[in-house]
């Protein structure tokens, strides 16, 4: 009789028979997935290499470019090539750049290459930079007369010369010259003579535009000191005490009766002393108390004759109208004004407003706007200070303290 024998498979037994078969799976499956991080991986390393070999390039471009531009404005300025290299090599960079003998596929090699090709490049541009732009460019500024020193650098004080704008004129204002400023001179010689030529023929024009506005104001400012003189003439009487003095020679004309020169005395007399007494007035002092007080109105008339004769500046020069007694006089009179306005006494201070208008011919404008055009027109018209035979006096003193002032003009 036959045994019949039956096996039942197990889940244990089931999995011990795939054991091997799964663990060859699973070593194939982390395998794929190492080598797919892996290719990842090198693929990023790859497109970052890439990447920092392009930006590395385009930076090594632009500092290539900005070099060139400066190499080519070196070159432009007539500077040689061995003072370019002499320039490089005091600053440290390097004159030839490495030759980059790595692998061509090897981006980051070649980016790392690059990067310091550019910092050579930057090095060899801070040195041409502060060579153009600080030693040379101070050079083309003495070279056109743009120096602090000016005339100081030359032989000649009062104008431009050659040692203003060469070497010397360099040397004085910064200090010894690099070899690049030296050769930036001796190849500029030409530019040197122009640049003289131009600045001396600018000076001379401005000299002779100068005088001619110098002269241009001056007049203007006669012109205006001298209306004044000729107004207050009319006003204050003056110029009919003249006309009365010629009368007085006409006994011998027809016409003309003792009886009719007499009146003309006599009115004369009385206008000579209204004058008298009202520019006394004017002045802060009083003539009644003098024993001659007519010289009031010597010193009036003092001030008229006195415009009409030239002295000299303090520069020299002759020919201008001594206006002073009459400045003098009116900045004197007008101290007064103001100290009655300070004390309170504007009734008095209008009246001496008003005797200053009759005395110095202004109308229009106040005893203040008077005397600041009238000073400013006096010293327009001087151009400096100057005395003649102590006619300025200051605020303090008498106006007959001058004692010349009240002499007969025809001694």
């Amino acid at each position: 009789m036959a045994i019949n024998i039956t096996y039942e498979r197990t889940a244990l037994g089931e999995f011990l028979e795939r054991l091997p078969s799964l663990l060859l799976e699973y070593k194939k499956t982390k395998w794929s997935m190492e080598q797919e991080k892996k290719i990842r991986e090198d693929d990023r390393n790859y497109k970052a290499a890439v990447s920092m070999y392009s930006d590395a390039k385009e930076l090594y471009k632009s500092s290539k470019n900005e070099l060139n531009s400066l190499e080519d404005k070196w070159s432009s300025l007539g500077l040689q090539l061995n003072t370019l290299n002499e320039t490089y090599k005091s600053a440290g960079a390097d004159v030839a750049s490495n030759i980059y003998q790595g692998e061509a596929t090897n981006w980051l090699a070649r980016a790392n290459h690059l990067e310091e090709l550019t910092q050579e490049i930057e090095a060899k541009k801070d040195a041409l930079e502060g060579v153009l732009y600080n030693d040379i460019r101070k050079a083309d500024q003495v070279m056109k007369g743009g120096s602090i020193a000016g005339f100081g650098g030359g032989s000649d004080p009062t104008r431009w010369d050659a040692g203003d704008l060469g070497i010397e004129g360099y040397t004085s204002t910064y200090g010894d010259p690099s070899a690049a400023v030296q050769e930036f001179y001796d190849v500029n010689q030409g530019n040197i003579q122009s640049n003289l030529s131009d600045l001396e023929g600018t000076r001379l024009l401005n000299e002779s535009r100068d005088k001619k506005l110098t002269n241009f104001s001056r007049k203007e400012a006669e012109q205006f000191l001298g209306g004044y003189e000729a107004s207050s003439k009319l006003s204050s009487g003056l110029k009919q005490i003249y006309d009365l003095t010629e009368f007085e020679t006409q006994e011998n004309t027809p016409g003309v009766t003792p009886e009719m020169i007499s009146e003309a005395s006599n009115r004369k007399k009385e206008l000579m002393t209204d004058i008298a007494l009202e520019f006394s007035e004017l002045l802060g002092e009083e003539a009644d108390g003098l024993e001659n007080p007519m010289d009031y109105y010597l010193a009036y008339e003092a001030l008229h004759t006195r415009t009409m004769q030239s002295t000299a500046t303090g520069g020299g020069e002759q020919g201008l109208r001594d206006f002073s007694i009459m400045m003098t006089s009116a900045r004197k009179s007008y101290d007064y004004y103001i100290s009655l306005l300070n004390s309170g006494d504007t009734g008095k201070a209008n009246k001496i407003e008003a005797l200053a208008k009759k005395y110095f011919g202004f109308e229009g404008m106040s005893f203040q706007a008077f005397i600041t055009k009238a000073s400013g027109d006096y010293s327009t018209y001087t151009l400096t200070p100057f005395e003649v035979n102590n006619q300025v006096l200051t605020k303090d003193q008498s106006i007959f303290d001058q004692e010349d002032l009240f002499q007969n003009e025809d001694e």
